[in-house]
């Protein structure tokens, strides 16, 4: 079929067409009508350029609606087609990628369909009936870089594995050039579009020495996403650096930086960090997106007990309350919460961070800079002299910062704080090996909470046997596309919350041990994180293998 990529009719054709498969709401294809009259761009372009779809599912929609073959890895070439006919740099210039073929007909990759000339033109040189399989920008890209080798193409090798100063004003010209390259702009626009579609909390860009990988966390777990080339390499790390406005020239030392990344009408942030490795750079991308953080204690997994227990805690006009647990336990996000129940108007509220992770309306948030001297513990003491009510301490790394939190406690102030550890007794211990004094301690804590956070089964295509916790089966998430094939979707919080209380303050005195402390917080009303764990099993929330996971217990 003929394709007018900006004809009304196509436009509203196809418009309906995704309104019609629920690929687009109402809305938001009249926005993309709407743009696309304004700018005069193409149709198809507007749709991913305004994040409404990703690459993909455009694609995806347009193969079913012009009935073209959908490009799939098994259809790459071994080796390159026409080379002399059709050279790389033509193939590159027009997102053209030859499949295969035979006497009569040549099969094309292509990103553009709408393009009937560039088509004409190789049936022209070949001979050859054309034939259009449609890909995206990003898997034209791949299939290039897979076929044609860096020695085809004339792109510089890397000189030196352990990263190099490109002290040469053509080598940092080069890096921004190949950065600002369509293709790779693209790349890395619909990889953080697919990670955030994906719900992922990081994306890993890893170096090898033939490649580079790339893997999203989803609900806690690594998976790999897709390697490419390391013909791409200088590409999609430079760009990743140009984004977050750091020094592309620099590969040998350790970088941070942030972008803010419009998806969809809305906006979310990202924390860079890169570090050099053996191979070349690993980049790391941290999501944060606040629309998707629900701070309810309910939605996060808490049980009613711990929330009434909890509850009471918050309620205290001073005090010190810790939260811990390993780090992607969701300390910061129970802290959040519990600061957005007490955000009023007659309190102020501040909290020091490093880095701030998501910006709370009401709330002063200062961000932590060590490299100027702005410590956990100076910005305590700056804070302490803006007459606050509350105070949230992001981690307790030093004495120095414990010892501020326990004199905010005693002059009045109601601290949260997180600490590294393994269980909420434990959280005691540490204080008292840092030199805190125990008489301190036991009249400063009112609560401890330890947390973890543990995948939930999917409910599409979750199995269990729940009267027996030892062979709750995990899921069977093969065939599953609600979950990714992971057969887990969404996680959960287990907790065990240890209320202080007399008996307890007594063993602090005492200089009782963590499993001591343990054992009578049991006895006061604690659930532990094990309790916790295996209540969920049976409720056919989790299962036995993801609490083995998490907890490593049997």
């Amino acid at each position: 079929m003929t394709l007018y990529s900006n004809d009304e009719q196509f436009i509203s054709s196809f418009g309906h067409y995704l309104f019609e498969n629920q690929i687009l709401d109402k809305a938001a294809l009249n926005r993309a009508i709407n743009a696309q009259k304004n700018s005069d761009e193409r149709f198809d372009k507007v749709l991913t350029h305004l994040g409404i779809v990703s690459e993909t599912v455009l694609f995806d929609a347009l193969s079913d609606y012009t009935g073209l073959q959908r490009f799939e890895a098994a259809l790459v070439p071994p080796s390159a087609i026409f080379e002399k006919e059709l050279p790389f740099n033509f193939l590159k210039l027009h997102f053209i990628a030859p499949l295969s073929h035979d006497e009569a007909h040549i099969k094309l990759a292509t990103s553009d369909p709408f393009n009937s000339d560039v088509a004409h033109s190789i049936a022209y040189q070949v001979n050859r009936t054309v034939e259009m399989v449609l890909a995206t920008p990003t898997e034209i890209e791949t299939i290039l870089a897979t076929v044609y080798s860096q020695s085809d193409v004339g792109e510089p090798q890397d000189q030196n594995s352990e990263g190099s100063d490109f002290t040469d004003e053509s080598d940092i010209q080069r890096l921004k050039d190949i950065a600002n390259d369509a293709p790779v702009i693209q790349f890395v626009n619909q990889l953080i579009a697919k990670a955030i579609d994906q719900n992922a909390s990081d994306i890993h860009v890893e170096s090898k020495q033939d490649r580079i990988t790339i893997r999203f966390r989803l609900d806690g777990i690594l998976k790999v996403d897709q390697e490419v080339s390391s013909a791409m390499k200088d590409a999609i790390i430079s760009r990743i650096k140009i984004l977050a406005h750091l020094d592309i020239a620099e590969k040998r030392r350790p970088q941070d930086g942030r972008i803010k990344y419009n998806f969809r009408g809305r906006e979310i942030d990202l924390r860079i960090s890169t570090t050099p490795t053996i191979t070349g750079e690993s980049v790391v991308l941290r999501i944060l997106d606040t629309s998707h953080v629900d701070l309810n204690f309910t939605a996060l997994g808490m049980d009613e007990d711990c929330y009434k227990k909890y509850s009471e805690l918050l309620g205290k006009p001073n005090g010190i309350i810790l939260v811990t647990g390993p780090t992607g336990s969701g300390k910061t996000t129970t802290l959040y919460t519990s600061l957005e129940l007490l955000n009023q108007p007659d309190r102020k509220i501040f909290t020091v961070e490093d880095p701030v992770e998501y910006q709370l309306k009401g709330i002063n948030q200062v961000q932590v800079k060590s490299s100027i001297g702005f410590t956990f513990a100076n910005a305590l003491r700056s804070i302490l002299r803006q007459d606050p009510d509350i105070i949230m301490i992001g981690e307790i790394r030093d004495v120095e910062t414990a010892q501020i939190a326990v004199q905010a406690a005693l002059t009045g102030h109601l601290v949260f704080a997180t600490l590294h550890t393994n269980s909420a007794a434990a959280s005691i211990t540490r204080l008292l090996d840092m030199g805190i004094e125990d008489y301190l301690l036991a009249s400063t804590i009112i609560g401890v909470m330890a947390q973890r956070l543990v995948r939930k089964t999917c409910k599409h295509c979750s199995s269990y046997e729940q009267n027996d916790i030892k062979t709750s089966a995990p899921s069977n998430g093969e065939k599953c596309e609600h979950c990714n094939h992971s057969g887990y979707k969404g996680r959960t919080m287990i907790m065990e919350l240890l209320v202080m209380e007399d008996r307890i303050q007594k063993m602090i005195l005492e200089n009782k041990s963590a499993p001591e402390l343990e054992e009578k917080a049991i006895e006061c009303g604690m659930k532990t994180l094990k309790e916790q764990g295996l209540e969920k099993i049976k409720a056919g929330i989790t299962n036995h293998s993801e609490i083995i996971r998490v907890m490593g217990i049997d």
